[in-house]
């Protein structure tokens, strides 16, 4: 056997050959590590410090580093399991089409963008009204309950409506509307003309077919019974809105009674 100069061995932080004196032997074993790459006692960390979350996130950092991924921390300070996670660097589809998407509008027209904009606040206007008209149709008293609130707490705009109403009410009245026809016409109907739901003579309200405020006139021809419900949501729609909300058999009765006094539907009567 040979001096233990001469005798030569790998050095696991340094990667070299060193002879086998410069590696220490404590507790009868030899450290795998040179006397140049072994720290002193006093350079080590504290044991609490391995089972710390920041020692947790350097190894999965360093192994995500050897498999070719990327570590993302789950959030301030990590803690436990979720101090992080190692992701591959990959896209999912939906990633790499809005990315596309995003290039795309980059490179695009100015008059575009502006259209394409303008066509987005117009389809997100509609989705409301859309959504406001359903909640008005499921909970018809809640709606006339904040009607009346906010009429209640705005009396100046309350009067100026009803003032500016019944000023358009005189102005497009043909002398027809009598209180014995009004009454007469409650007591004609059993069921409402646009969704065939039971009214009486108590619970009914008058209907302007063509709403007052599109131009309809108030007279005779243009008023129906119906349930209120189906007043509150029609409110001052045009004729063919309002058909497009209701169910496809109660579509076509209503149809025909808009027909029977105006002819077909579509052609922008104002009577």
């Amino acid at each position: 056997m040979g001096k233990l100069s001469d005798r030569l061995k790998r050095c696991e932080g340094c990667a070299a050959d060193r002879p086998l004196a410069m590696f220490p032997i404590v507790a009868n074993r030899r450290y795998r590590r040179c006397s140049d790459c072994h720290k002193p006692r006093s350079a080590r960390r504290s044991a609490s410090y391995y089972r710390s979350p920041e020692y947790k996130r350097a190894c999965r950092a360093r192994k995500a580093a050897a498999e070719g991924r990327i570590f993302r921390p789950s959030g301030p300070g990590g803690k436990g399991q979720a101090a992080g996670y190692a992701a591959p660097v990959t896209f999912s589809s939906a990633q790499l089409a809005r990315a596309a998407w995003a290039e795309w509008v980059a490179k695009a027209p100015a008059e575009w963008l502006a259209a394409y904009s303008a066509a987005q606040v117009e389809a997100k206007r509609r989705r409301a009204c859309q959504k406001a008209a359903d909640y008005r149709r499921r909970f018809p008293e809640r709606e006339r309950e904040r009607i009346r609130k906010y009429k209640h707490s705005n009396p100046e705009r309350a009067a100026a409506w009803g003032e500016r109403r019944w000023q358009r009410i005189a102005q497009q009245a043909d002398g027809t509307v009598s209180a014995g026809a009004v009454s007469a016409l409650l007591r004609s109907r059993r069921t409402c003309p646009y969704c065939r739901a039971p009214i009486t003579p108590e619970t009914a309200i008058i209907d302007h077919i063509i709403p007052v405020a599109l131009g309809g006139l108030h007279g005779m021809v243009n008023l129906v019974a119906c349930c209120a419900t189906c007043n509150a949501a029609k409110g001052a729609r045009d004729f063919e809105a309002w058909l497009a909300m209701l169910k496809p058999r109660d579509r076509q009765r209503a149809e025909r009674l808009y027909t029977s006094r105006f002819g077909p539907v579509g052609q922008g009567v104002l009577v």
